[in-house]
């Protein structure tokens, strides 16, 4: 005798099974909704432990990060111009730019032949130069991480939001 296995199909199976196909694929679009915004976050917590590293701790309220469920996107931002000079730099990369002088930079200003920006006292007379700030790209390095962390981080909540399904 011959085994057989008999699967009988019908309506009622077939609409079962979209249903099915439709609660997995909005928890899978939950999950990773979830995990993008985990990721923005930690993000921000990264930003703000470089920050500390820094000593910017002064400046961390000015870092703020948000979540648009709307459009599924994360952001973590600042508006901050000591942030801004910490994450780009400042010295004499920029000497070329047709604004250089506009903003201070000079060479010999300090009669020492210096080269950097100038800084005035309250009087705005020359009070000094300064050769510049290196770069410490805080918000570029913590967004490296998270590119690095972001597939496991959204396979952690999808497989929350799926359960046995996944």
């Amino acid at each position: 005798m011959k085994t057989q296995f008999v699967a009988t199909l019908s309506k009622d199976s077939f609409g079962k099974i979209a249903k099915q196909v439709q609660l997995y694929k909005q928890r899978y679009k939950t999950g990773i909704q979830l995990g993008v915004e985990e990721a923005t976050k930690r993000c921000y917590e990264i930003i703000c432990k470089m920050m500390n590293q820094y000593n910017l701790s002064s400046h961390i309220s000015n870092v703020k990060w948000e979540y648009n469920s709307k459009m599924h996107v994360g952001k973590v931002y600042t508006t901050d111009i000591v942030i801004i000079f910490h994450e780009f730099g400042t010295g004499a990369k920029g000497t070329q730019d047709e604004w250089a002088n506009a903003f201070g930079y000079k060479v010999n200003q300090s009669g020492k032949g210096d080269k950097g920006w100038n800084f005035y006292n309250e009087n705005r007379k020359y009070g000094g130069i300064t050769h510049g700030l290196t770069s410490k790209h805080i918000f570029y390095q913590a967004m490296l991480t998270i590119q690095k962390q972001l597939s496991e981080t959204v396979n952690v909540y999808v497989s929350k939001t799926v359960g046995a399904m996944y």
